[in-house]
């Protein structure tokens, strides 16, 4: 590949990206390191741009072989792209991915204002491990394709499919048999809750939770067991995951006993 020394027009372009605004604007995020250029490559990814600094290219001298425009930068440079304090050096630009036509009927996460890009991208990592590969996400939750919440969900986001809910009122109407959410009190245990076969686990805000006025009765509100009475919550990427596992658990128990 033929490396080009970024110009100013390209950086301030670049730069742009951090913001959501430009993100949506360009159809373009960032993925930042080379754990998600590996693992954008690994699922095929189609990488618009590539950009490394001086600084990486001497200490790794190599570069994986694509077809895609490639940039240099100073190191100085590169640290204002980055929103990290010691960079490897490496990032790519990639396509926002587009909506599916048709939700898949699988299991899924439903984020509702979640407002941190760390516990959301920790949410997405779990999600993949567990088979949750469909991602609904309401337009007061923070952005997925983020640089923070790409980085935290460690590739997990080129394994999913994302769907912006534009009316929750409505999305939950629709979906009522198959949501799932956690709650402090009046709430089936998860350790013996049934669990419907294609679930949506329903996630809120960290610091209110889910807004109460917009559940249906009907709706399967679970608690997770706090044998020490420690604490009244727990974080919502913690026990976003361990609802996630024990409805994959109990999934499994089902297929093993066919």
């Amino acid at each position: 590949m033929r490396i080009t020394p970024i110009s100013i027009a390209k950086l301030r372009f670049f730069d742009l990206l951090t913001q959501k605004k430009y993100r949506i604007e360009n159809q373009l995020y960032i993925a930042e390191g080379r754990k998600l250029l590996q693992e954008a490559i690994l699922t095929n990814q189609p990488i618009e741009y590539l950009i490394v600094s001086e600084g990486y290219l001497q200490k790794y001298q190599t570069l994986p072989t694509l077809n895609t425009n490639l940039f240099s930068c100073s190191d100085a440079h590169y640290k204002k792209l980055s929103d990290l304090s010691s960079p490897e050096g490496i990032m790519c630009i990639l396509p926002l991915p587009k909506e599916p036509l048709i939700a898949p009927l699988k299991p899924a996460l439903l984020v509702d204002k979640i407002q941190d890009p760390g516990n959301l991208g920790t949410l997405l990592r779990t999600a993949v491990w567990f088979g949750f590969e469909t991602i609904y996400y309401t337009e007061n939750t923070v952005d997925c394709f983020s640089p923070k919440a790409v980085r935290s969900s460690m590739g997990a986001i080129f394994r999913q499919q994302f769907i912006q809910v534009r009316s929750i009122e409505d999305f939950i109407k629709a979906n009522v048999d198959r949501i799932i959410c956690t709650t402090v009190e009046k709430g089936t245990s998860i350790i013996e809750a049934i669990f419907p076969k294609y679930p949506i686990v329903w996630l809120g805000n960290e610091s209110v939770g889910i807004q109460e006025v917009n559940m249906p009765n009907s709706i399967l509100k679970v608690q997770i067991p706090n044998p020490n009475n420690s604490f009244d919550s727990l974080n919502v990427s913690i026990a976003g995951s361990i609802l996630m596992y024990k409805i994959w658990e109990n999934n499994i128990t089902k297929m093993d006993n066919c």
